[in-house]
């Protein structure tokens, strides 16, 4: 069910867009990330820190995540120390990246052939004669591939350490690692000051987790993550260089036969010199990530009941600096007989301020608070568990209005001798986006499920299906996410807003004042989207283990979707925020076939899935 694309390969910013079973909203669509119970972005991650990766689909695990949770989400989990003598792991690989598929253009011959088809089929003169023609036909006159001539092979390398242990009093686990990745461009280092235009991404990571038993009821832990990241760039992105590349027709060189660069009026950007001649930028990622909990044992009041207080800080930081210059193009000028008789000029070679330009990018700060007590119980062939869960989060960027989202949830569960299968579960959230009165909403979920193959009367009839299950579930679930969520277009539609206007004058002496104007009206009745979510499954195992797959239908409609009205009465006179006006259903199908087996010392799984959504 989970979707992926990657719309860019540039180093350092080619983070994949996630879609958990397909889209079924018109506005935010991808799901909330949480590392270890805090929602966190999981772009700069070591991979060799993750412990387990799980997709939240249905509203039976999304309820409790509220007005968060419509979307899906995943959950990962990092690697905690085990109790054993230190274990030291050590991982480093190097490869090759290239694209896989560049695009193929027409060259110069067709592309003069078929212009000059274009114009006379226009009633026009066309453009190139036959001698120029002939000329491109034959290579005489040059015919540029502009991928070719840019584009090259690159290194990636990577490395990680870790550490893992511990006794039963304290269990530690410290990773450290980092990622190097280069751009596939020719032709960086050709400059005068001798710097590196390539895009360019150095990664580095640390995390500790220790985990203490104070005493046989107290245990502690604290996590600590640091992410350290530099990406370079030419003065400017894979989007421009792609894009000039894309623009530009194979009839025009990349230098004149003097050695300059070609340009014109019209092209006054040149691909050799975006490649090396215009500086280069630097983007930080400076990331320090916090967790401290507390879990208490509390059998003095039940048994089996566990409390946990955590508190997490996150801090990001993203600078940048910018060493910029500018660089010359020149025109060839032809004589009556077609010969270069001189070079007209656009724009100026400069040089590179060596103090360049320094901007703070944005600052971070995630801080989190939760509290949970988790109780389960046996009784006989009856198991019961149950979690009660607050938390509150404050989420601030530079000098915007801080986020804050504060959150109740229970989630109970039984189970009858393994056969029998019940959970319900609720969150009661708020959000300071919306108008005081209605801040808040409730998200209920209920899921059952049957394992017949427990049943006495069908154990002996399955033959070789050894696991047999039947489950569905139904929920409700929440979107406040509306595209930016630091747009402030995007926050407080209850508002109706006010800002300056042209100014007017007063009396006969016209003394000036300044104008007040109201803008669009605000929405007061906004919410967030209501997605409700049914889903049936069915899951088997057979040949003794060696083959079981799971079959998973859903269908959802996501109501109160915010969306611009698109007819207004002229007779109002001004815009309006966004409305709930916006539905959207989704249904779709997954099914995934996992078959293991073991020959000798030799083990092996392929687990093939498919996938199919459709939405209107």
């Amino acid at each position: 069910g989970l979707i992926t694309t990657q719309r860019s390969g540039e180093p350092g910013v080619d983070a994949s867009s996630l879609y958990i079973r397909g889209i079924s909203t018109l506005g935010t669509a991808t799901p909330i990330i949480m590392v270890d119970g805090v929602e966190r972005s999981m772009d700069y991650i070591d991979p060799n820190d993750v412990e387990s990766l799980t997709i939240l689909k249905d509203a039976a695990a999304t309820a409790v995540l509220g007005m968060r949770g419509a979307n899906g989400a995943v959950l990962i989990t990092t690697k905690r120390g085990k109790i054993g003598k230190p274990s030291v792991s050590f991982r480093t690989s190097a490869g090759i990246q290239q694209a896989t598929r560049l695009p193929e253009y027409l060259g110069a011959y067709d592309y003069a052939r078929l212009r000059n088809e274009a114009l006379v089929n226009d009633g026009a003169q066309p453009s190139f004669s036959e001698e120029e023609l002939e000329a491109y036909r034959t290579g005489e006159k040059p015919s540029t591939d502009f991928y070719k001539f840019f584009m090259q092979p690159s290194g990636v390398q990577q490395g990680n350490l870790n550490i893992n242990g511990g006794s039963e009093v304290v269990r530690y686990f410290v990773s450290a690692g980092f990622n190097i990745q280069s751009g596939n461009y020719k032709f960086t280092k050709d400059n005068p000051d001798n710097y590196n235009a390539n895009n360019v991404m150095k990664r580095y990571n640390f995390r500790t987790n220790v985990d203490v038993n104070i005493d046989e009821n107290l245990s502690a832990g604290l996590d600590l993550a640091g992410i350290l990241t530099a990406r370079t760039d030419g003065n400017n992105s894979a989007g421009d260089i792609m894009t000039l590349a894309n623009r530009m027709a194979p009839i025009y060189p990349i230098f004149n036969e003097n050695g300059t660069l070609w340009g014109n009026g019209t092209f006054t950007r040149n691909i050799y010199g975006e490649l090396s001649q215009k500086g280069y930028r630097t983007w930080y990622n400076n990331t320090l990530q916090g967790t401290f909990a507390l879990t208490r044992k509390m059998d003095f009041i039940t048994k089996n009941l566990t409390g946990k207080l955590s508190f997490s800080y996150d801090n990001t930081n993203t600078p940048n600096t910018t060493y910029g210059r500018n660089y010359a193009v020149y025109e060839p000028l032809y004589n009556a007989l077609g010969q270069v008789n001189g070079y007209k000029q656009f724009g100026n070679d400069t040089k590179i301020d060596p103090n360049g330009s320094y901007s703070g990018g944005e600052s971070l700060r995630n801080t989190y608070l939760e509290a949970t007590l988790n109780w389960n119980r046996s009784y006989g062939n009856h198991d019961l568990s149950g979690l009660f869960l607050w938390n509150r989060r404050l989420l601030e960027c530079n000098s915007f209005i801080p986020q804050a989202y504060e959150s109740y949830m229970f989630r109970g569960t039984y189970n009858y001798k393994s056969k029998y299968l019940a959970e319900i579960s609720a969150s009661y959230q708020g959000s300071e986006n919306f108008p005081k009165e209605s801040r808040y909403g409730l998200f209920p979920s209920v899921s059952l499920g049957w394992v017949l193959s427990e049943e006495d009367f069908l154990r002996d009839r399955l033959g070789v299906i050894s696991f047999l299950k039947l489950r569905g579930s139904y929920g409700e679930v929440g979107n406040d996410r509306n595209g930016d969520s630091w747009n402030i277009n995007n926050r407080f539609l209850w508002f109706t807003s006010w800002a300056g206007a042209p100014q007017y004058y007063f009396g006969t002496n016209a003394t000036q004042a300044n104008g007040w104007e109201q803008g669009s009206a605000g929405n007061a009745g906004v919410t967030w989207e209501r997605g409700r979510i049914a889903n049936l499954g069915l899951e088997a195992t057979l040949f003794r283990d060696k083959l079981s797959f799971t079959l998973d239908v859903f269908k959802e409609r996501r109501s109160q979707i915010l969306i611009t009205r698109s007819t207004l009465t002229d007779v109002f006179g001004q815009g309006i925020k966004q409305q709930n006006l916006g539905i959207v259903d989704n249904k779709g199908l997954e099914f995934e076939l996992t078959h293991r087996n073991r020959i000798g010392d030799f083990f092996y799984e392929i687990k093939p899935n498919f996938s199919f959504a459709r939405n209107n």
